[in-house]
């Protein structure tokens, strides 16, 4: 405060200097005498997670002071991250994103909070190469699956939804490999049968291949099987059935976003004494596939009609 002819005592004509930096109001943060409002923080708990929320809050707000974050661990830095997209900060969001470009930190466990972030987050530019990286690492890392069975197993959604979504997943037999897998995961992740079904139909079921399935497989998954919604698996059985007898129109396999048609690196059947066996291209032109076939276009676009 500077001397000046005005009574000092009217708030009216009191001038103060301006800081240096206007953009840094640090001196404010924390200051009765700055607010006219006061910010309790309650927590339900005492969790890890909880905790985090709290002081992730805290360097927030002091960076919206002082365009400053002063925390410099990645966990730390993550923790501000998330409430920031929580409360809409877009100027922080960016500024946590740039740090954690910059530290290039490449670990298994951090790769899957990147593929997790919410989609708000994903599409800070910052963040793509990372992002990139981490869906190529799951992608390459865990293609062979049977190799890797019991450590995918134990991996949460996001790293499973990156490997079987893979073009380059090496799948010991066909499709039906991969279902059968996913049904595991579900089962083991998710206790519940309600929950199973959810993860499934809502995350995982879109990234099989339903058309490299022989119709035998095809018949299990889509008839007796109860995992996936009935409409859906009328969706998926009848797109396997047009594109196997070469009747589904160029346009709908070109502009398919979910990849159904497109075939894997190498699907490969083994006989009983696990010695190799026809491939499946082969094995979907069995004899059994007319009965099944007129059977199975007929019940489903029959039904496919009463859903649409």
């Amino acid at each position: 405060m500077r001397e000046s002819d005005f009574d000092v005592l009217d708030p009216r004509t009191v001038v103060m200097d301006p800081p240096q930096d206007f953009r840094n109001f640090s001196f404010a943060f924390n200051d009765s005498n700055f607010s006219d409002r006061v910010l309790h923080v309650y927590t339900l708990s005492e969790s890890t997670q909880s905790t985090s929320e709290e002081a992730g809050l805290m360097e927030l707000l002091k960076f919206m002071y002082s365009n400053n974050l002063r925390v410099k661990t990645a966990p730390a830095i993550l923790d501000v991250l998330m409430v920031a997209d929580k409360f809409h900060v877009t100027s922080s969001m960016r500024h946590c994103a740039r740090l954690l470009r910059d530290m290039m930190i490449m670990t298994p466990e951090f790769l899957l909070v990147y593929l997790d972030f919410p989609p708000t987050i994903l599409m800070i530019e910052a963040l793509q190469p990372l992002t990139v990286f981490a869906k190529q690492f799951y992608a390459v890392h865990y293609k062979d699956i049977t190799k890797f069975e019991d450590e995918i197993l134990g991996l949460p959604l996001a790293g499973v939804e990156e490997i079987i979504a893979s073009d380059y997943l090496r799948v010991r037999t066909s499709e039906y490999a991969l279902y059968s897998f996913v049904l595991k995961w579900a089962q083991t992740q998710y206790p519940k049968i309600e929950d199973q079904q959810e993860i499934i139909n809502t995350r995982l079921a879109k990234f099989i291949r339903y058309p490299y399935m022989t119709y035998r497989e095809l018949d299990e998954v889509l008839v007796h099987n109860k995992e996936l919604e009935r409409s859906f698996a009328l969706l998926v059985g009848l797109e396997a059935v047009c594109f196997k007898e070469n009747i589904l129109h160029p346009t709908e396999i070109n502009g398919d976003k979910s990849r159904r048609f497109v075939k894997r690196g190498d699907y490969q059947e083994f006989n009983d004494d696990n010695s190799e066996g026809w491939p499946v291209k082969t094995l979907v032109q069995d004899g059994f596939r007319w009965a099944w076939k007129r059977r199975q276009v007929f019940l489903c676009f029959t039904e496919f009609s009463v859903f649409h």
